[in-house]
């Protein structure tokens, strides 16, 4: 049977059908969008570059006009086969805000937007606000659960206001706590396909465990930024529970823990659990994450391998636990500013993969573990102000770093650091540098070496007793050696 008829048809069914979905996206949605656009407020309404901020205004490209494909826009991306808008990135841009014309002549209302310009997207998949300097109430938040579809969610940098507070222009707070129902924001479990939530520097308060409530359900949730907060209480274990997490991040939320629990039930993607493929993240899509000592962007398929875990800057005290070496995974930790005390895990070493350990402003002491050495991926390593003393280690990667990585340690010493190691009164780094010039000059490892030898010996020496005891003759013999040996000696000794 010829089937080449049946693959033509099948080819122009398909580039028909590809030319159509990509034509242009809907007449409503594009009508959605020509409303968020006009309800942003910007000082120069042509497309020309502002010359105060040295920038050209957003969504020049969007035109009220039919014939203007918005799925071309800027700052919008719709699906290849649907036409409908399935990303949205209206990132900074808040030179005048984005806001609500409840009164013209009222300043105050300006801040708030306009929930409902959003519902119309019903496949809006990524959804990226941040940095826009918006008020938002929580009523205008629990409308954003009608985007059933909504995999990422990106409000970090903004504000949110109680609308039961008549004086909006006054920043107010929404609390988690058990006071209010409406408090507790059950709508974000709405959002069943979620995977990425942003909430960094909004300036929410009350109870971390009570926020972590709501995101029990959701299950695809893979990275979760809440820094910058003010929460309060506990880590709760719910947290933990979220198996797809990937990348925490809850640094500078002013969380007050008596350890860093050993209890913990780590999400799986930690200790080496097999990461998704997340191809629906886009080049454009942005996760911020305070690790390497600076805030790192990370983006498109970088996202696939990223696994990290940042607590700075809250009030954590107590060990650090060795089982975080389970979490093979890891790529970044940060435990810095915070009040934890004991030595260094020598588990530690097992993240293998690990490429940024920051541990400064601590009250850490003992020495720093040689065995971190065979951390191959290391970075960056930081361990500044704390109590640690001892030599530094200088091998592989450790050779690396310079002296802003050890400061703040008065009794740390050796390269990089100008205070040199007494080894003549130091017995154990005497030792080990010996052994280690034994291991340079040969070629050999010093512990291997002497316990083989050791070995030998011992083996020998049974071996010669056993030949003595089976055999009368050579015993007979050995004997006369030793009687001909001591008088020939005793002779000098007795003078």
């Amino acid at each position: 049977m010829n089937s080449w008829p049946w693959t033509i048809c099948m080819f122009v069914f398909f580039a028909v059908f590809h030319y159509n979905g990509c034509l242009g996206c809907l007449e409503e949605e594009r009508v959605a969008l020509w409303k968020i656009k006009a309800s942003i407020k910007w000082y120069h309404t042509d497309c020309l570059r502002d010359p105060v901020e040295y920038r050209i205004p957003p969504f020049c490209t969007w035109v009220d006009d039919k014939t203007s494909d918005c799925c071309t826009w800027e700052r919008v991306k719709c699906s290849n086969f649907t036409g409908r808008v399935t990303e949205l990135f209206l990132q900074d841009v808040s030179l005048n805000s984005l806001y609500t014309p409840f009164d013209d002549n009222t300043e105050e209302y300006n801040h708030f937007l306009d929930v409902s310009l959003y519902t119309p997207f019903e496949e809006l998949q990524h959804l990226d606000l941040s940095n826009n300097a918006l008020n938002w109430t929580i009523e205008d938040l629990e409308r954003l659960s009608k985007l059933k579809k909504l995999e990422v969610l990106d409000l970090g940098h903004n504000q949110f206001v109680n609308k039961s507070n008549n004086l909006p222009s006054i920043p107010t707070k929404v609390i988690f706590s058990n006071n209010s129902e409406k408090s507790t924001v059950p709508f974000l479990d709405e959002f069943k396909s979620l995977k990425t939530l942003i909430l960094n520097d909004n300036k929410l308060v009350g109870s971390l465990s009570n926020f972590a409530k709501v995101l029990t359900n959701l299950s695809n949730l893979k990275i979760l930024n809440v820094s910058g907060n003010n929460f309060s209480g506990r880590i709760p274990p719910s947290l933990w529970s979220l198996n797809s997490l990937e990348a925490l991040s809850l640094g500078d939320s002013n969380i007050k823990e008596d350890s860093i629990s050993s209890t913990y039930r780590y999400p799986s993607h930690f200790d080496g659990g097999t990461y998704s493929t997340l191809d629906q993240y886009r080049e454009q899509e942005k996760v911020d994450f305070i690790t390497k000592s600076r805030s790192d962007s990370y983006r498109g398929d970088i996202l696939n391998y990223m696994a990290g875990m940042d607590l700075s800057c809250n009030e954590f005290t107590g060990d650090i636990p060795p089982e975080l070496g389970a979490l093979i995974a890891i790529r970044a930790l940060n435990f810095s500013h915070n009040q934890l005390t004991g030595s260094i895990p020598k588990s530690l070493s097992d993240l293998k993969q690990l490429e940024s350990m920051d541990l400064s402003h601590n009250k850490l002491s003992g020495q720093i573990p040689s065995e971190l050495i065979g951390i191959n991926t290391l970075e960056v390593f930081i361990v500044a102000y704390n109590n640690l003393s001892g030599r530094v280690p200088d091998k592989a990667q450790f050779s690396t770093f310079d002296v802003s990585s050890y400061e703040g340690n008065p009794s740390l010493c050796g390269p990089p650091l100008q205070k040199q190691c007494n080894t003549s009164k130091d017995p154990v780094i005497s030792v080990t540098l010996r052994q280690a010039g034994l291991a340079e000059k040969f070629g050999i490892d010093p512990i291997s070496f002497l316990s083989s030898f050791a070995a030998t010996y011992v083996v020998y020496l049974l071996g010669f007793v056993i030949v003595l005891y089976v055999n009368p003759n050579w015993r007979g013999l050995w004997f006369n050696f030793i009687d001909a040996c001591l008088s020939f000696i005793f002779p000098f000794c007795s003078k």
